[in-house]
């Protein structure tokens, strides 16, 4: 392999980097001094969100306890997608902020406390991601790049403005099989 290459982007990001090799594949490439100080990484930084809220896990007749994807296109009605409504709760929180340039974590881990925005059984996360190309250019969800996730969470019921706590974790590249939610 090169070293010291001058610029790497990574193209394979789903959201928060739940379900794809990124941060292992970048940390064994900086280890083995293929990418070096003085290389331009794109995305330089990539943001996650999180969002309390409530949606409908029914659909035809099952409930379905499983990650939906969100991708920019279903939204509109001529595609033929219905995707069940998400209700938000609270507003989106910073979940992680992971620098590119430098050697990323293998966990994520965050423990928040927050005033919810409705009343009701909070049954879901929806968690979005970000990357900030350069300096000046951020990427959001696309047809192709870290759509929006609606995972299902164990229901417990919020009060606007009373106080919430929660807690997420995962390990960065391992799925949605080491993804942990509370609340309370």
């Amino acid at each position: 392999l090169p070293q010291h290459i001058n610029v790497f982007i990574a193209e394979i990001i789903d959201t928060g980097l739940i379900d794809e090799m990124q941060a292992e594949v970048i940390n064994r490439l900086r280890e083995r001094g293929v990418l070096g100080p003085e290389t331009r990484m794109i995305p330089a930084r990539y943001d996650t969100r999180v969002e309390f809220g409530m949606t409908n896990l029914d659909h035809f007749g099952f409930r379905i306890l499983m990650p939906q994807h969100r991708w920019p296109h279903q939204a509109h009605p001529h595609t033929g997608w219905s995707p069940a409504r998400f209700d938000a709760a609270s507003d989106a929180m910073l979940l992680s902020s992971l620098d590119f340039t430098a050697a990323l974590p293998a966990d994520v881990e965050q423990a928040f406390s927050f005033l919810p925005t409705a009343d009701g059984e909070v049954n879901a996360v929806r968690i979005s991601g970000s990357a900030q190309l350069t300096e000046r250019s951020i990427l959001g969800a696309t047809n192709a790049f870290s759509g929006d996730k609606i995972v299902p969470i164990a229901p417990v019921r919020l009060r606007r403005g009373q106080q919430a706590q929660a807690s997420i974790r995962f390990t960065l590249g391992a799925g949605f099989s080491s993804l942990r939610i509370e609340a309370s």
